[in-house]
C-alpha cells in the first residue's frame, strides 16, 4: 500500500471520527459546544478554538501530540536517510578499491 493511499485513509478516518463525535455530542441532550482545530503547514502549527476554556486544554494536548509525532517522524526519517548514505558511501569506497 502506497504512502499516499495510507494518508488518504487516515484523513478519511479522521473526518469520520469528528463526525461521529459531533453526532454523539449533539445527540446526548445538550451541553456547551465548542470547536477547536489545528493545521500544520511545513511544521508550523496554526491552531484556533472557540468555546469554553476546556476546549483550549484539549487543543493544547492535540498540538503537543502532533508536534511529538512530527519530531519522531523527522528523527526516524533522518536516521534512515543517514543509514542509506553511509551504505552508499561504503559501497562506493569498496568499488574504488
Amino acid at each position: 500500500m502506497s504512502p499516499g493511499r495510507i494518508g488518504l485513509i487516515l484523513i478519511a478516518l479522521g473526518f469520520a471520527v469528528v463526525l461521529a463525535a459531533a453526532a454523539l455530542w449533539t445527540g446526548s441532550g445538550g451541553g456547551e459546544a465548542g470547536f477547536a482545530g489545528c493545521v500544520i503547514i511545513f511544521f508550523i502549527p496554526l491552531c484556533w478554538g472557540v468555546g469554553s476554556p476546556g476546549i483550549i486544554s484539549i487543543l493544547l494536548l492535540a498540538l503537543i501530540v502532533i508536534l511529538a509525532v512530527a519530531v519522531l517522524l523527522n528523527i526516524f526519517l533522518a536516521t534512515s536517510v543517514l543509514k542509506q548514505l553511509r551504505k552508499q558511501s561504503r559501497d562506493e569506497e569498496a568499488w574504488e578499491d
